[in-house]
């Protein structure tokens, strides 16, 4: 019984030995899977970050876009805008040209009447007189 004991103790401690040394043959295999399972999950994080990183590039382009089109057009506007007011007020500045002359006009022509009626008047008295 104590021999049986034995060497059942003897073939555990010679089957542990042969594990471990299996497991030590194993362990570079093992060793080397998982140092290339680290750089794979590695690139396919950088991917994933390059990824995120042309994205938010794209995103930002379009922003950027987005607002110089935006700023652009509220230029074209405010241009236009100006454009018209320009106009706007030179038209009311011809017209007022416009207005000034006529009223210029019609004050000469008053005075014309009023000084061939002097001339009419003064005439008229000199022939009286005479």
């Amino acid at each position: 019984e104590i021999a049986s004991k034995a060497q059942q103790r003897a073939v555990a401690a010679a089957s542990r030995a042969a594990t471990e040394a299996a497991a030590m043959a194993h362990y570079p295999k093992v060793q080397a899977a998982l140092q290339q399972a680290e750089e794979k999950a590695a690139l396919s994080e950088m991917s994933a970050v390059r990824a995120a990183l042309k994205q938010a590039e794209e995103r930002f382009a379009a922003q950027r876009e987005a607002a110089v089109a935006e700023a652009v057009a509220k230029e074209r506007a405010h241009r236009e805008h100006e454009s018209t007011m320009v106009r706007e007020a030179q038209a009311k500045a011809e017209e007022a040209e416009a207005a000034k002359e006529a009223a210029l006009a019609t004050r000469a022509a008053e005075v014309a009447q009023m000084q061939d009626a002097i001339r009419a008047a003064v005439l008229e008295a000199e022939r009286v007189r005479a």
